[in-house]
């Protein structure tokens, strides 16, 4: 309508775009001038090489479907400093970002007026209140506003405490760095019902194996840190999923072969291979991988950030072996995953780096309950 030389629509959904292509009233996306991408957004900023103009997030939020409470989101990666500062390297000297959020919530107005002057500077941050929503205008280089709607963004200093969104704390939609009370409340309810219910029916299940336990609950952590890491590389689509899910097959798979051919395996020196593991996926810098080819880069990327759990399953699998007996160490195990799960919370409070150090922390309990049980 303005007179672009040029526009890329970039869709996370096919389904959304076709629908779009084909009820569409002026038929956009039918112009040559146009040119649509399927992509999740974070992905195709890293993988652009164009430089824009303008940069516009058309109402991109997932909050009309999913509970305020939910954890990492369709668009969490999207709303991060990270983010807009690899939106600001995709513009041109005197180039624009329009940012429009529907939340009609005064502190993630805040929050995201936060981010943008983080990344723009506070100088350089307009806004427009309007029916549908907010409206945030970033420019690279000073600009005039007097024949805008636009006013200049103040920050309020009723929000000086709201932590302000980052790769590693992506929670757009908390409040604060706290676990919300629904979510310790439902937990602590739980518990106390399977409690109750476990020690009238199954009381010898309060003696769980603690080395399974152990390892049970730390391979949730494992997992679920491998899946928000691997949505900064590739977004937040079904791709994630699948190269989470494979790379957690592939090295149980890997570690169980590992373990058959072997007589007997030192779970000493797995032990420190997995802590080592631990450690250089902790430092190791991911966006280096954005480098190289799609598809080499999505296997280096799973089998990396699931090599711990190899280490870890060659030490289920000879624990296993060991224990000459199933059904206690499966049990123990499942149930630790479970309290694994809770403790994926953590990451709400100390971010999802901390996921390492707290999958650490267990790992070192689980090395020495395998000591006392060996002894």
């Amino acid at each position: 309508r303005n007179g672009a030389e040029h526009v890329d629509a970039v869709e996370i959904d096919p389904a959304i775009l076709a629908f779009g292509q084909e009820f569409h009233p002026e038929h956009p996306y039918s112009d040559p001038r146009v040119t649509t991408i399927v992509d999740d957004a974070r992905s195709y900023f890293k993988k652009s090489n164009q430089r824009y103009d303008l940069i516009s997030f058309g109402l991109l939020d997932s909050q009309m479907l999913l509970s305020g409470l939910s954890n990492i989101r369709l668009d969490s990666f999207v709303y991060t400093v990270e983010s807009l500062q690899q939106v600001k390297a995709l513009l041109t000297e005197r180039g624009l970002v329009s940012l429009t959020f529907g939340a009609k919530t005064p502190w993630i107005d805040e929050r995201l007026g936060r981010i943008m002057a983080e990344v723009f500077g506070p100088e350089n941050i307009f806004v427009y209140y309007g029916d549908i929503g907010t409206t945030f205008v970033a420019s690279v280089l000073p600009v005039d506003i007097s024949d805008t709607e636009l006013t200049r963004w103040e920050p309020n200093t009723q929000y000086n405490d709201i932590p302000i969104s980052t790769d590693d704390w992506p929670y757009l939609y908390l409040r604060s760095r706290k676990i919300p009370a629904a979510y310790w409340q439902a937990i602590g309810l739980i518990l106390v019902l399977s409690l109750t219910v476990i020690t009238r029916s199954f009381p010898r299940a309060l003696k769980p194996n603690w080395h399974f336990w152990l390892l049970g609950a730390a391979f949730l952590l494992i997992e679920f840190k491998s899946i928000t890491e691997l949505a900064l590389l590739f977004g937040t689509t079904w791709l994630v999923n699948a190269l989470a899910i494979s790379g957690v097959l592939s090295m149980a798979l890997g570690a169980n072969l590992f373990v058959l051919s072997q007589k007997r395996i030192n779970m000493s020196i797995s032990y420190v291979c997995l802590f080592a593991s631990l450690l250089f996926t902790y430092f190791f810098p991911l966006d280096s991988l954005n480098a190289i080819p799609p598809a080499l880069r999505a296997i280096a990327s799973a089998t990396l950030l699931s090599l711990p759990l190899f280490f870890a399953g060659v030490i289920f699998s000879e624990a296993l072996r060991r224990a000459k007996e199933t059904a206690k160490p499966l049990a123990s195990n499942l149930s630790g995953a479970v309290i694994g799960g809770m403790l994926e919370y953590g990451s709400i409070l100390w971010g999802i780096k901390s996921l390492y150090l707290i999958a650490a922390v267990v790992y070192i309990g689980a090395w020495i309950s395998s000591r006392f049980q060996n002894e």
